[in-house]
């Protein structure tokens, strides 16, 4: 990964962060972007002990940590499961 995850994590509101969880995950990862044209689904990364880091869920923009709950309560969505990263743009 060329940045560390948790180095990442901000509470203010950052444009390029708005909305594109699939790119800041493939950021994450070295790409500049997921090569993804949707975002089916609200993707994250795990944090250990139960938390995740995901953008949007604490104000537009930010990238934080949350739960699996807290995802469900705000935002009606259920964990799908856990997956291997796979971005279009390196396959």
């Amino acid at each position: 990964m060329s940045a560390t995850p948790k180095s990442r994590v901000h509470t203010s509101n950052d444009s390029s962060y708005d909305g594109w969880c699939d790119r800041i995950n493939a950021q994450n990862y070295g790409w500049n972007a997921s090569g993804s044209t949707t975002a089916y689904v609200h993707t994250m990364i795990s944090a250990g002990g139960g938390q995740f880091l995901s953008n949007d869920i604490h104000g537009a923009g930010t990238y934080t940590q949350t739960t699996i709950a807290e995802i469900k309560s705000k935002w009606g969505q259920t964990y799908l499961g856990w997956a291997q990263p796979w971005f279009t743009v390196n396959h």
